[in-house]
């Protein structure tokens, strides 16, 4: 039946498409398969019916995929340094971990004339490591600014005392194998290269007892954040085998290649407020729009030697002959340009040490940011 013969082909398919693929150049919105040789009018599917489903599987769930995973990208681009103090007049500098998680869905892909997959799930993530520095301009050119002490303010340092710029990045390469039952090579680089520029809307103020409940303020800040990622698998001589009836093998002994580009940027425009509660913990919660751009691209191939084992062709002294095959899949995804927005954190003072867990949800698209600094 068509619909067994599509869940064969969908088999070799996803066989083959979750380690597989290929090259170091941006993808071509290109799905194919080519055959050559005596052995093609032997494979229990046709060139045209495989390329027929390549392209039905881009376009109705791997372009989707990628969707999800520009929107996780962008995410975890959010995850800038996370300051649970809100104004910052001093220094600061440290490290954190963000993630961006788009939740499971799944599709539906009709393939005219041999079958429906059924509830493909997709899904999206990324990550984003940083470090950071921070300070406040009125602290970095020598003026002191106290809010707290009117004072101790000049006109100069109290303007200049109300703007902390953010500068952060990550920048690393690794080649390596993943051992022996992958038999297959790896090489990976992140990058990425943030800066940020906040304005303190309102100054904080003791509310009951100094630190026992502190309002932190409000501020105002825009950003620019910029992540690529570049990774390619290869792995030789890897045999894939698939059985389309009883008593036919038919083995593909190829190579393999992979590749998975993206570049995001992202600019966010945020405010944020807070209150400090008994002095150890800086609660915050922040919200705005980010404006992104970018693209997120995944290529694969897979070529090589098609051979065949019939039980009927032994018995019958019937030697089928062999053909070549190669396979293209590849995705791209639309990164979203506008993505409203939230976020909320907790942040641990241990007197110079802040360690700060924050949560940020943006349609559909979940967020956690990991952190650990040091303000002085």
């Amino acid at each position: 039946m068509n619909v067994l013969r599509a869940r064969r082909t969908l088999t070799v398919i996803l066989s083959i498409g979750l380690i597989f693929g290929a090259s170091s150049a941006r993808a071509e919105n290109l799905s194919a398969m080519t055959c050559t040789g005596p052995g093609c009018d032997f494979l229990p599917f046709t060139p045209a019916d495989f390329t027929r489903i390549l392209a039905e599987f881009q376009n109705q769930y791997s372009n989707k995929l990628f969707d999800d995973m520009a929107a996780a990208a962008v995410v975890a681009n959010l995850t800038s340094p996370p300051i649970g103090t809100v104004n910052l007049y001093g220094f600061t500098f440290g490290g954190n971990l963000g993630a961006g998680y788009k939740e499971i869905s799944y599709s539906n892909v009709q393939i005219a004339g041999l079958g429906t997959f059924e509830k493909v799930p997709s899904a999206g993530v990324a990550v984003n490591p940083r470090f950071f520095v921070g300070v406040n301009l009125g602290a970095l050119l020598g003026m002191e600014y106290d809010p707290m002490h009117p004072e101790t303010r000049s006109v100069l340092g109290s303007l200049l005392g109300r703007f902390d710029i953010y500068a952060s990045g990550f920048e690393k390469t690794e080649k390596y194998n993943p051992g022996s039952s992958a038999k297959g090579d790896v090489s990976a680089s992140v990058y990425s290269r943030g800066m940020e520029v906040r304005y303190h809307l309102v100054e904080g103020n003791d509310i009951v007892g100094g630190p026992l409940l502190h309002f932190l303020g409000v501020s105002i800040g825009a950003g620019y954040y910029q992540s690529r990622m570049d990774a390619l698998y290869s792995q030789d001589q890897s045999i894939v085998t698939f059985s389309p009836t009883t008593g036919t093998t038919v083995s593909w002994d190829g190579n393999n290649r992979m590749s998975w580009q993206s570049s995001i940027w992202t600019m966010p425009l945020e405010i944020k407020t807070g209150l400090q509660l008994l002095y150890f913990f800086n609660i915050y919660l922040g919200g705005g729009v980010a404006i992104s751009k970018g693209y997120m691209d995944f290529s694969m191939s897979r070529t090589g030697r098609v051979y065949f084992t019939s039980e009927q062709a032994a018995l019958a002294g019937f030697t089928i002959p062999d053909a070549s095959l190669a396979i293209m899949l590849n995705g791209s995804g639309a990164v979203p340009s506008r993505m409203p927005y939230g976020k909320v954190g907790v942040e641990v003072n241990l007197l110079w040490l802040k360690v700060t867990v924050e949560g940020i949800i943006a349609r559909g698209t979940y967020g956690v940011n990991v952190g650990t600094r040091i303000e002085f």
